[in-house]
């Protein structure tokens, strides 16, 4: 299992909060960047959380909830990051184009699929990406609370990725700590944590507590 940071709700300032991330056990740092038009959120400092991340040395794990336009102008940024992976939203006009152009970085490509997202509509993209981002809350804002149905969402998935015989991977992100992880972990490679680890004081000990084997004391 492995486990992704989000930075988006931190007790901490941002250089600090990813000075953190960075020097933690996390096996990624996720970065979410929003429009205000996808997602009703808008990420303004934009600019600084990329200046800052040039200074980080852990993998980049980038979720871009943006339409066209904005996407269009922020994705040549993120690529002079190299991140490790990039989910896109699944919805755009121009998904399939903009996962070859990812590839074509270098870089695993993903579509991001929304609590309400039907698997019938977006299944004709798993054969091109290497992994499915799956929401556990509605994008867009830290700290909300675990969707329940997640579960089942994550079931079909993967009856469609064996079905087809495919080998994408499978990240999960929203409401994710102690309790909910349990839930998620037969289902996934990655979770994705925000404010049950940047809300602590102890990054390391909350990511152990999410790889805690079921039934272990730590």
């Amino acid at each position: 299992m492995k486990i992704s940071v989000s930075f988006l709700k931190s007790k901490f300032s941002l250089t600090e909060t990813l000075k953190k991330i960075d020097e933690s056990t996390a096996d990624f740092i996720h970065v979410d960047l929003m429009d205000g038009v996808f997602v009703e959120e808008k990420t303004e400092n934009s600019s600084e959380i990329l200046s800052e991340l040039k200074k980080v040395t852990k993998p980049l794990d980038v979720h871009l909830m943006m339409e066209k336009d904005a996407l269009e102008k922020t994705i040549k940024e993120i690529y002079k990051l190299n991140p490790y992976r990039l989910a896109i939203p699944s919805e755009l006009d121009s998904t399939e184009k903009y996962l070859e152009d990812i590839k074509a970085h270098n870089i695993l490509c993903g579509i991001a699929i929304n609590p309400d997202t039907n698997i019938k509509d977006i299944k004709k993209f798993f054969d091109k990406i290497d992994f499915v981002l799956v929401m556990s809350v509605y994008p867009g804002k830290g700290g909300q609370t675990f969707l329940e149905n997640t579960t089942t969402k994550l079931q079909e998935i993967i009856r469609e990725r064996d079905n087809k015989k495919l080998q994408f991977t499978i990240a999960v992100d929203g409401g994710i700590k102690k309790d909910t992880i349990k839930q998620v972990k037969p289902y996934c490679d990655t979770v994705i944590s925000g404010s049950f680890v940047c809300m602590s004081d102890d990054y390391d000990k909350q990511i152990a507590l999410l790889k805690e084997e079921p039934n272990k004391t730590l």
